[in-house]
């Protein structure tokens, strides 16, 4: 790994400088680079490059820093380099470095003057020895490991025949239990540069010489170019007939790539399935597709910068192992070599669990006894040592699936942070990490902020909240929102959650703490956690999310007694949009038809959407007879494809009142083509009921 530091341009200069070779013979070598975070407006196409890096290999990685600097990118380009390569970070000067953080990262409110996570950086780099520097006042050159090992070839260079000669014990394990296995169905689980898509590719080869068909799908084609590339090595009777497709000359068998989304996956009979780096999809997508086909073989890295990877672990790995799938993992380098420095570089300054979890068994076995017993700290993060920050991040993982390298950084660096720890023995036994929002500082923006027309940086609950009430001192309350908890394993369903969850509510009051809040996807055993512990939900999600499958809830538990009165509006409002059929606006209590009638103003004027609007809608119909209701009717709704008018208030009414809201239905009646003219004709629509409705009034 090298460092060079300096101003952008200086940098620039000097990775020019070591692509220039000065010899013919290191002017032949064939040696790839990949430039990353060059320019300023590269950052924002960040997360959409981050995924096509997914299997690939360059022998040089080059990521500048002067633009935003993200650990998970740090992971992914290192984790691309090829035996013998180089990781390259081009830096600011390392006295400036830190006093420039990104602000895309800094709630609304508060300010983020030094990054004490670039400080870390910074120190761990300046005490490598195996980092080599280059920079204006400091040049050192790390010494050259000689280091050999026998899995270093480039397999893909090998002929078949020889395949197992290189192959890695667990390379040899993991083919051996699937050739064998008469339900070819596996999970295929490494780090980066084990030979995971050298082995899927060899089973690929082995299923197309015996004439059968091979769907193989990842979030882009280029993820799977080493997959086909080892496929192509281990068969020499492909021969590309279209795009993305190969066929045996000899056997007729089929290996073709498709997207995600390709109905094909699903609709189509194949006889092996194969999934690469499947932890990077959502877990609806895979679930749909592995119980489509009935072999399947699925392989990815657990742990990284792929996103989901924890839900993979979390929600999906657990599942298909109580079906008995067989999951083998690859253990033994082959890219590289063991105990590669930059791997172990990488691993400790992203803290990154490298598979050797702390989370190991207490030396006490009656942990239910210590639980009430255990102190709930509060503790700055960048005030610990390496050895807690590492059991934080691992805790956090086990417990949350979409924890990635970037938050330790954000937690080291965040003011509308605080942290609380519980410890046993020494050991980080229960995390917990709040988020402060709402206060004085919305105040200036607090009336557009309930009128859906201001959404500041942070803040996610204290605007929500004022969404949802449409009262804008809602948004001026103090809340800490409660973004992460996590128990350590021993001690999970003896109470130190509910512990951890009361030491929080007490030091809440003490920093005078209006509302504690959090939002979760729902399982019937979270549910059961929060209600237990005093947390009222508020809100549904209406849609999934992508990469748990989850709908998500906000939920709340006030904490002065100022906000009592508001949490019971908010409960109000929750039960009767979820469990009370839409009734008349005059049958409502007054707060709540104030509130609707102005959510259904907003709709008019654009500012609030369908979704937060559609039960008032539903009540706005319920208000009117049907004389009143006619003009509108007449005016915006086709009758020839609806029958009799009569029938359509009561259609309307069911349709506006389904969750999620059933816009097909809307888009029949009105005679919209797309949501986007359905949204619009229903802002002319309610506009003209309100204004039905203020002449039936009188």
């Amino acid at each position: 790994m090298l460092v060079i530091t300096g101003t952008l341009e200086a940098c620039q200069e000097k990775v020019k400088q070591l692509e220039q070779r000065p010899t013919k013979a290191q002017s032949d070598l064939d040696i790839s680079f990949i430039i990353y975070n060059e320019l300023a407006d590269s950052a924002q196409a960040n997360s959409n490059l981050r995924k096509h890096l997914l299997g690939n290999e360059y022998d040089v990685a080059v990521m500048y820093c002067h633009h935003g600097f993200s650990p998970s990118d740090v992971l992914a380009l290192s984790g691309t380099l090829r035996y013998g390569g180089c990781l390259i970070l081009c830096c600011p000067n390392f006295d400036t470095w830190h006093l420039a953080p990104p602000a895309q990262k800094v709630s609304f409110g508060f300010e983020c003057t030094v990054s004490h996570g670039i400080s870390r950086w910074i120190n761990y780099i300046n005490h490598s020895k195996d980092i080599s520097l280059w920079g204006p006042n400091k040049t050192y050159l790390a010494p050259i490991k000689q280091q050999c090992g026998g899995n270093n070839s480039k397999m893909s260079d090998v002929p078949h025949s020889a395949f197992f000669k290189v192959m890695t014990p667990s390379q040899h394990t993991a083919y051996g239990a699937w050739s064998q296995n008469t339900e070819n169905k596996a999970v295929i689980t490494a780090p980066r540069g084990r030979g995971k898509s050298a082995l899927m590719g060899i089973i690929c080869a082995d299923t197309l010489k015996r004439g059968q068909t091979v769907f193989v799908t990842s979030t882009v084609h280029q993820n799977v170019a080493n997959l086909f590339k080892h496929c192509k090595a281990a068969n020499s009777h492909l021969e590309q007939t279209e795009k993305h497709t190969f066929v045996d000359k000899q056997t007729g068998g089929v290996l073709k790539w498709m997207a995600t989304d390709n109905p094909k996956l699903i609709n189509h009979h194949c006889d092996l399935l194969v999934v690469d780096e499947a932890a990077s999809l959502p877990i609806p997508i895979l679930t749909k597709c592995v119980a489509a086909q009935e072999n399947w073989l699925l392989g990815t890295t657990l742990h990284g910068y792929e996103g989901s990877g924890r839900g993979f672990v979390l929600r999906l790995l657990p599942k298909l192992q109580q079906r008995e799938v067989p999951v083998y993992h690859l253990n033994e380098p082959l890219r590289w070599v063991p105990d590669d420095s930059l791997e172990t570089i990488t691993n400790t300054l992203c803290l990154f669990d490298s598979g050797n979890s702390h989370a190991q068994s207490l030396h006490t076995h009656n942990t239910s006894a210590m639980v009430n017993a255990i102190q709930v700290i509060e503790k700055p993060l960048h005030t610990l040592s390496e050895p807690a920050l590492q059991q934080v991040m691992q805790l956090l993982s086990l417990a949350h699936y979409q924890t990635t390298p970037d938050d330790q950084m954000r937690l080291l660096d965040s003011h509308e942070s605080r942290c609380f720890l519980a410890f046993a023995e020494k050991v980080i036994v229960g995390v917990a990490v709040i988020h402060i929002e709402g206060g004085e500082c919305l105040a200036p923006l607090a009336v557009d902020i309930a009128n859906g027309l201001r959404r500041p940086q942070g803040h996610l609950s204290a605007q929500k909240l004022a969404t949802i009430t449409g009262l804008a001192h809602v948004a001026t309350h103090l809340y800490w929102r409660i973004n992460r908890i996590a128990v350590h394993p021993d001690f999970q369903n003896k109470g130190l959650g509910s512990h951890m969850v009361s030491a929080l509510s007490q030091a809440a009051n003490a920093h005078h703490v209006d509302c504690l809040t959090s939002s979760y996807g729902q399982s019937t055993r979270l549910n059961k956690f929060w209600k237990a512990n005093g947390f009222t939900c508020v809100e549904k999600g209406d849609k999934v999310n992508k990469a748990s499958g989850e709908r998500s809830a906000l939920i709340i538990k006030p904490v002065s007694k100022s906000f009592e009165k508001l949490a019971d509006l908010l409960a109000c409002i929750f039960q009767q949009e979820n469990y009370v059929p839409p009734t008349s606006l005059d049958e409502l209590p007054t707060s709540l038809k104030a509130l609707y009638t102005k959510r259904l103003n907003g709709f008019t004027r654009g500012i609030k959407s369908l979704e937060q609007s559609a039960y008032a809608l539903a009540c706005l119909h319920n208000t009117l007879e049907f004389q009143h209701l006619e003009n509108s009717l007449n005016r915006f709704v086709p009758y020839s494809a609806e029958g009799t008018p009569q029938a359509l208030p009561l259609s309307l009414q069911l349709a506006f009142h389904l969750h999620p809201l059933d816009k097909p239905s809307l888009r029949n009646i009105f005679g919209c083509t797309n949501n986007k003219a359905l949204v619009q004709t229903l802002r002319e629509y309610t506009k003209h009921l309100l204004f039905e409705a203020t002449f039936a009034n009188g």
